[in-house]
């Protein structure tokens, strides 16, 4: 997915910014792996900070055997979710409060900027968007 030369996600997020592709399939494919960058660089600030076996309050969790995604509140019984990680994109399922912050703020670190008070899905819907 990254490439032999280990750019792709870069050429993925120069698609994003506006670079233009030929190739509806490359285009996808560049985007794909920036995603796929961007949700590395996720888990591993996840590992970093020693949650990468907890559920946070405001985590986009899925039950098991539902594939309807939910943001998880701090009661309840968790022995049957899992969070999940983002793929920033239009479908994208967004966690709430400092989670989602958090996820803000790696798209920020991105170079991407966000109007205060704005979601990260009013800029992000365009991403993975079909052209």
């Amino acid at each position: 997915r990254f490439g032999d030369k280990g750019d792709n996600a870069e050429r993925g997020k120069e698609v994003f910014l506006g670079k233009k592709i030929n190739s509806p399939w490359l285009k996808k494919f560049l985007l794909s792996a920036y995603q796929s960058e961007l949700f590395n660089q996720w888990l591993s600030r996840r590992l970093d900070e020693g949650l990468f076996l907890d559920i946070c309050e405001g985590d986009a969790c899925f039950k098991k055997g539902d594939d309807r995604p939910f943001v998880f509140k701090a009661e309840g019984d968790i022995t049957a979710v899992h969070y999940t990680g983002p793929l920033f994109g239009k479908k994208m399922f967004w966690p709430s409060g400092e989670v989602q912050s958090k996820e803000e703020k790696l798209w920020q670190d991105q170079g991407q900027t966000l109007p205060p008070g704005a979601y990260a899905s009013s800029l992000l819907r365009e991403f993975m968007k079909n052209s």
